[in-house]
């Protein structure tokens, strides 16, 4: 009776084998006692004692079998596979080309000691994901993956999601993105229920910053250097020219790294380098009147409001720098009477030097080079404002 009590000695005491064998041993010799006791025939009949102590070596025997299987059982490893086991049909809710299931590619099923049958299926996705490039290169993207149960509605199968976030034990850094959150839920769509897998990354924009807006905004604000160059040394048409070539480049290398999609929004980026296209147009059309202005010959008229520009240009210039005042001597009395005190039309016309060509082409450089500044720094400043939002 003794050696039924072997099951409920604990498995991790490791005493199983030595008190299933001590008991058996115990058998064994009193199986030889009574033996030596009884004369060492078999005629007639043999003793029932010797049967009864026969029937317990052997009921002895299948025990300590009994435990060894129950010792590899509880020692087995956590998981068995089991190839040859119903999984269900899970299919991609947005694939981006032909659609894959995922019971094609595995159907080995795994099962604890505790009944859990765990599936691992394994491949390699492409889905569909909109793409929110309007804050390249601080873009943040959220994709979704869903997957549904192809046939079987929310009364057939159920998904009872037990962690919301997705373990990352095999996830090794990218370069490029660098994954902020992550999210797993169950959904009902249509009277079908969909697993769906939400992940946000965050785009590392320290490279293109160097290499793509960095240079966008040096090469915006040269363009404003072009009215500095002397007119005498013919450079300026090459100059501008060339940075509007540089721009358009730079246009073409963004437009390249981007989906060309339209919806939900364009990068604000793009706005950006159309912005530098227009007023790098602009700019060389400036750049071609002045010189025109520079050019023109003495005897052409001046038009009203290209004067209007030219004084007015002058008098600001006289205001930046003025004259400093004469310190009269209290001792040093004048009479009212002999003081002239000259008109404004006389005093405009005593200080305004004489106007030719090149003085208007002067001062419509100035007034390129202060409108071209104020352009590059609002379009700057309203550019990371939109990007950093």
């Amino acid at each position: 009776m003794l050696q039924v009590f072997v099951f409920n000695i604990p498995v991790e005491s490791g005493e199983r084998i030595g008190f299933s064998t001590t008991l058996l041993l115990a058998i064994t010799v009193y199986m030889t006692i009574v033996s030596n006791r009884l004369p060492d025939f078999s005629y007639l009949d043999i003793s029932y004692l010797s049967n009864f102590l026969l029937s317990d070596v052997t009921s002895g025997i299948l025990l300590i079998i009994c435990v060894i299987q129950s010792l590899r059982f509880y020692h087995a490893p956590v998981m068995q596979q089991f190839p040859k086991v119903w999984v269900p049909d899970l299919i991609v809710g947005n694939p981006y080309g032909s659609n894959i299931n995922l019971a094609e590619n595995g159907r080995v099923v795994q099962f604890t000691n505790e009944g859990e049958a765990v599936w691992q299926p394994a491949n390699v996705f492409e889905m569909n994901c909109v793409a929110q490039i309007a804050y390249y290169p601080f873009d943040m993207q959220n994709c979704t993956f869903g997957f549904l149960p192809w046939g079987f509605g929310v009364k057939d199968l159920f998904f009872n999601v037990v962690s919301q976030e997705l373990m990352n034990i095999y996830f090794s850094p990218n370069g490029k993105w660098e994954i902020t959150n992550t999210r797993l839920y169950s959904q009902i769509f249509y009277g079908d229920q969909l697993l769906r897998l939400e992940f946000t990354f965050k785009r590392r924009s320290r490279y293109e910053i160097i290499n793509t807006v960095g240079p966008i905004i040096i090469l915006g604000m040269l363009q404003v250097f072009v009215f500095i160059i002397p007119v005498e040394s013919g450079e300026r048409i090459g100059f501008s020219t060339t940075l509007l070539l540089a721009i358009t480049v730079y246009m073409t290398i963004v437009s390249d790294r981007l989906p060309d999609v339209s919806y939900p929004d364009i990068s604000y980026l793009s706005y950006f380098l159309l912005s530098d296209v227009t007023s790098g147009v602009l700019l060389i059309v400036c750049v071609i009147q002045s010189l025109r202005f520079y050019h023109a010959p003495d005897s052409q008229q001046f038009p009203k409001w290209v004067i209007y520009i030219t004084k007015v240009c002058s008098k600001w210039k006289q205001k930046v720098s003025p004259k400093d005042k004469q310190h009269i001597n209290d001792e040093q009395i004048v009479n009212s009477d002999d003081i002239h005190v000259p008109t404004a039309s006389e005093e405009e016309e005593r200080e305004a030097p004489p106007i030719n060509w090149p003085m208007i082409s002067g001062c419509f450089d100035k007034i390129c080079i202060c409108c071209f500044t104020c352009i590059c720094m609002i379009r700057t400043i309203v550019l990371f404002v939109m990007l950093t939002m």
